[in-house]
């Protein structure tokens, strides 16, 4: 076969997997700037309603209304990032609605098996439905402190706006620089919002020496040598909580003039942040009793978790359930995310287009002015090319661990990543068996 005609055929596999599967445009009357309507909930599932009122109770708040249902594809897989929105930023300001006009008894076991702790609520008289015009599904509204629409569309490029209406910072350098000034002041609770903030922005292609230009780092003579990033920002770390001015200009000098220009901000920042804020017994118990269990297997993975901590949560009936529940997707998830990667965003035609896009089964894809496939819509997110390595081996991890916390066990986290990457490669040797192609 004609390379150039196979890879059309490939192309035009994708565009017709985002015709079938991504279900989003929004043909109801509200815009943008509108002053939202009332939301009237008819039932609540999963939150008592005296803890989230509605009506002049969110007046001033962030709230993201999602409208979804169980019958719909497209909306079960947008469900896991409504969830990560509500995990990440209810302690920010944000306000999360899962609302659906489905009777509660067809939505309870849906909820349970997925064990979606986000708020989610009934709407069987379709009430906010018809309120808020809604004509697809899942359809997604985020309504900013003023009552007003600043958002109105599908779940997966909503986190911008999110941060934005919330007032949160998400560039990474300025986030950097922020953790380093909040070092001056000395209260872990600033210090910990900061680099907790710098985590969770982050980029594993950071460039750190054009950073050090910024905060003021001044180039010296030009040098073929290469400073190591990671040693260089831990030294400027020491220097700020010494209040050491001369040190630390002297280390952003020498960023400024031989630092690395694609640095892994990413796994630096999550490792300060776990040995500054290590998990213990206490963290985990608390994380349990609000059943924010997501949190507690990161915490598990990233803080340092002492031997007691990590008995206390292999010991917790309800993780214990979680993980059952939620491991094999962890799994899934890694698969098709390294079908992704070593197929669409290689350009690679797999052997059987038919049973491969049928296998990886995503709602639609991204791609750049060139045309080139950049992501791929996975698990409610949009997954880039760039961000696809550390996808598959947190999600790898987090089978493994989930594993073992599974049957009660407490995890021997240093063999985690090992596991992991066994795994990796055995799924990617499954997969090249099975697709091929060129």
């Amino acid at each position: 076969m004609d390379k150039r005609i196979g890879h059309a055929g490939f192309l035009l596999g994708v565009l017709v997997l985002i015709s079938c599967n991504l279900g989003l445009a929004q043909d109801g009357t509200l815009k943008v700037g509108d002053i939202a309507p009332p939301i009237e909930i008819g039932k609540w599932l999963n939150v008592d309603k005296a803890r989230l009122s509605t009506g002049p109770a969110l007046d001033g708040k962030v709230v993201l209304v999602d409208f979804w249902g169980t019958w719909c594809p497209p909306c079960v897989r947008a469900m896991p990032q409504i969830q990560r929105l509500h995990d990440r930023y209810r302690d920010r300001g944000l306000v999360v609605v899962a609302l659906s006009y489905e009777d509660t008894n067809t939505m309870k076991p849906f909820i349970e098996k997925n064990a979606y702790t986000m708020p989610v609520a009934s709407d069987t008289n379709k009430r906010c439905v018809t309120a808020y015009g809604v004509k697809a599904w899942p359809t997604t509204f985020l309504i900013d402190k003023e009552g007003k629409i600043a958002y109105v569309g599908g779940p997966y490029s909503i986190e911008p706006v999110i941060e934005k209406a919330l007032g949160l910072e998400s560039n990474p350098s300025t986030l950097l620089t922020r953790y380093l000034d909040a070092l001056d002041s000395k209260k872990e609770g600033i210090i910990r919002d900061a680099l907790l903030a710098l985590t969770e922005r982050s980029t594993s292609d950071f460039n750190l020496k054009e950073w050090a230009v910024l905060a003021g780092g001044v180039a010296q003579a030009e040098s073929d040598k290469t400073v190591e990033g990671e040693e260089a920002l831990q030294d400027c770390v020491e220097a700020r909580k010494r209040q050491n001015t001369k040190k630390n200009s002297s280390i952003l000098d020498t960023l400024a003039t031989g630092g690395p220009e694609s640095f892994d901000l990413r796994k630096w920042s999550r490792t300060a942040f776990g040995q500054a804020f290590p998990i213990r017994s206490k963290g985990v118990r608390s994380l349990l009793d609000e059943r924010r269990y997501g949190e507690v297997l990161d915490a598990l993975l990233e803080r340092f978790a002492d031997t007691e901590a990590l008995s206390v949560a292999a010991g917790h009936t309800g993780l214990q359930g979680y993980c059952k529940m939620k491991s094999a997707q962890c799994r899934i998830m890694a698969r098709k995310a390294l079908m992704a990667q070593n197929w669409p965003f290689k350009e690679r035609v797999p052997s059987d287009q038919k049973a491969f896009w049928r296998d990886l089964s995503i709602s639609g894809i991204s791609q750049s002015e060139t045309g080139m496939i950049g992501g791929v819509v996975l698990g409610g997110a949009v997954l880039s090319r760039e961000e696809a390595p550390e996808f598959i081996r947190r999600q790898l991890e987090l089978n493994v661990l989930m594993d073992s916390l599974a049957t009660g066990k407490p995890p021997i986290i240093k063999k985690v990543g090992g596991e992991a990457e066994s795994l990796r490669k055995a799924i990617l040797a499954e997969l090249e068996g099975k697709y091929g192609g060129h």
